[in-house]
């Protein structure tokens, strides 16, 4: 990477890896009221919090017709469960703004125990139901349409709103564990009104797709955070070039971009220190990972400003990156 920031583009700069570093500190606050008990309100400070209404949920039509038994099957536990009032909970995607990229976690809370049904692994929640879901589906779910592959079937909830749709004919869902297609044939599947509709495929995704037929939407949702995601989105999005007539949607994209920028960041830092290809070979973890291919991928990329670094940071330019990334 050649970077010529005059010094007014450095303190510029300067002021971008500040808002990361706010950003962070807002993601740590958060994590650390997730990973307790505190009860939570409108007047927390120093980040927002939201009181949540539980009938915009409720209303969902998943939540009002899919009511399948509570089951226990060996290890595995399908049942209900309750996020406990004033417990804070993330509750859509993340949120990004401005000319130095500050995020907003969408942080909310019930003020009334609120129910979703889940499965559970080892009595560990492996799967659910939540506003999370509904809220980070709802674009997928509007753009869906034709034939539609779901790489991933979870509790059916994207399949299920998609099967709904008149102008989806038909939604075929792929996944490799055959104890979660068995769990979803015996207790969900019966609620879906139009079973002719739902195809289900027990396959890994990555060989699914090295075959797969014509189709017109598809929607991966095989991760349960950003992170973890990540690996796995750099390398289904390559298959977009295979099928340049169907729409690509990933679960949490904005999030595993959210990663990209950052690494960016961290990558234009770093080098603005005048560092070599020897402290690019060794990783620890993903994001460090990603820093690394980054450094060999955008060798002979030129930053002239700090104008430049802002537009290639863009989440549309991100996407179009991403797609030329690989990591593991």
């Amino acid at each position: 990477m050649k970077i010529a920031f005059g010094n007014k583009d450095r303190e510029e700069f300067l002021r971008l890896v500040a808002a990361m570093d706010d950003n962070e500190a807002a993601a740590m606050f958060y994590n650390i009221l997730l990973q307790g008990d505190e009860k939570v309100n409108e007047s927390l400070l120093p980040y927002p919090i939201k009181r949540l209404d539980p009938k915009e949920y409720k209303d969902n039509p998943y939540f009002i017709n899919v009511r399948p038994k509570a089951k226990k099957d060996g290890k595995f536990r399908l049942d209900y469960l309750k996020k406990p009032s004033h417990i804070g909970f993330v509750y859509d995607e993340m949120e990004v703004k401005g000319r130095f990229y500050e995020e907003t976690t969408p942080f909310g809370y019930f003020d009334k125990p609120f129910e979703f049904l889940a499965l559970l692994e080892n009595e560990r929640i492996w799967m659910s139901v939540t506003p999370h879901e509904i809220n980070t589906m709802k674009e997928p779910i509007a753009k869906a349409k034709g034939h539609v592959i779901t790489l991933g079937l979870g509790l059916g909830y994207f399949a299920y709103m998609a099967h709904l749709k008149e102008e989806v004919s038909k939604v075929t869902v792929i996944e490799k564990d055959s104890r979660v297609i068995k769990l979803f044939k015996e207790n969900i599947l019966p609620f879906f009104p139009h079973k002719e509709k739902i195809e289900i495929v027990e396959d890994d995704a990555i060989e699914y797709m090295k075959k797969a037929s014509p189709f017109d939407y598809l929607f991966a949702d095989l991760w349960h955070f950003a992170i973890d995601g990540l690996p796995l989105y750099l390398k289904l999005n390559k298959f977009e070039e295979k099928y340049p007539s169907s729409v690509f949607d990933y679960w949490i994209e904005p999030s595993m971009l959210i990663l990209i920028r950052k690494a960016l960041i961290i990558l234009v830092e770093e080098e603005l220190h005048h560092t070599s290809d020897d402290d690019y070979k060794d990783a620890e973890t993903i994001s460090d990972e990603v820093v690394n291919a980054l450094h060999f991928l955008l060798k002979e990329k030129e930053f002239k400003s700090i104008e430049e670094l802002l537009e290639f940071l863009k989440e549309e330019n991100l996407k179009s990156l991403a797609k030329t990334l690989c990591i593991r």
